[in-house]
């Protein structure tokens, strides 16, 4: 019965396999040419899989000698763990301290890793990325690889940017004359698409939140740097309303 495979084994298993390939002749190597060898290297997220003490310790049971390190924005290495804690590179004392750890392990970080949010803390995260950028130089670490990663919306948020983009579509259905009135409109989503009845379609929603609430909501999502302005355009009615205190059902 073949044993389970698990993460660690895996990682492993592909260390002894890129060894075995290095002392090979793999691609255009000639026979007889010297064998090429590959470097093998993990992310740090594997290295607790070894239930070593640090993280070279952890490298070496792997079968790594290269690693992918996240770096976070108080600029420490979450997974690069040493007896007195994780190693971070706020400070040219902590970059030489892991510089003097890599040279004393054999080991080496040919990537850092950050994830970011750029539009919701571009200058923090410009401040974050020149700092890494140096800390990289110290340490001949030749790659830092940047995941941007996606803005968390609330479910408030969430519903009311679906909400607002239908009571705007409405607004424009009363523009266009598809619709003779706002309840028309209401009565198509309470029947047809499933609004909620006690809410009484979004043209009514609309009004009991105020007009002029719908279109302070709209601008603040059009005024998001990665939002589509034209997209958030609030219709003709919509704007005329709001501007004159009424409702769709006034």
């Amino acid at each position: 019965m073949q044993a389970k495979l698990s993460r660690r084994t895996f990682v492993k298993d592909v260390a002894v396999a890129a060894v075995a390939a290095g002392t090979s002749s793999i691609g255009s190597v000639r026979a007889g040419a010297a064998a090429a060898r590959i470097p093998c290297g993990c992310r740090d997220g594997h290295l607790s899989l070894a239930g070593k003490p640090d993280a070279w310790a952890n490298m070496k049971a792997l079968g790594a000698e290269c690693i992918e390190s996240v770096v976070e924005m108080n600029m420490v290495c979450p997974n690069l763990t040493y007896a007195g804690g994780k190693h971070t590179l706020d400070t040219e004392d902590n970059v030489r301290r892991l510089k003097d750890d890599l040279a004393a392990s054999g080991c080496r970080i040919t990537a850092f890793a950050m994830g970011n949010r750029f539009d919701e803390r571009l200058e923090a995260e410009l401040e974050w990325a020149r700092k890494l950028v140096k800390a990289a130089d110290r340490l001949g670490v030749d790659a830092i690889r940047i995941d941007v990663w996606p803005r968390k919306l609330s479910q408030d948020e969430i519903v009311d940017r679906c909400i607002h983009a239908l009571i705007n579509e409405g607004a424009r259905v009363l523009d266009d004359g598809i619709a003779q009135r706002a309840s028309d409109i209401d009565v198509v989503y309470l029947t047809g698409y499933g609004f909620p009845l006690y809410r009484g379609g979004p043209m009514l929603y609309a009004d009991s939140v105020g007009l002029f609430n719908v279109l302070r909501r709209m601008r603040e999502f059009a005024a998001n740097p990665h939002a589509d302005p034209a997209f958030w355009q609030p219709a003709a009615r919509l704007a005329q309303l709001a501007a004159e205190g009424k409702t769709f059902n006034g």
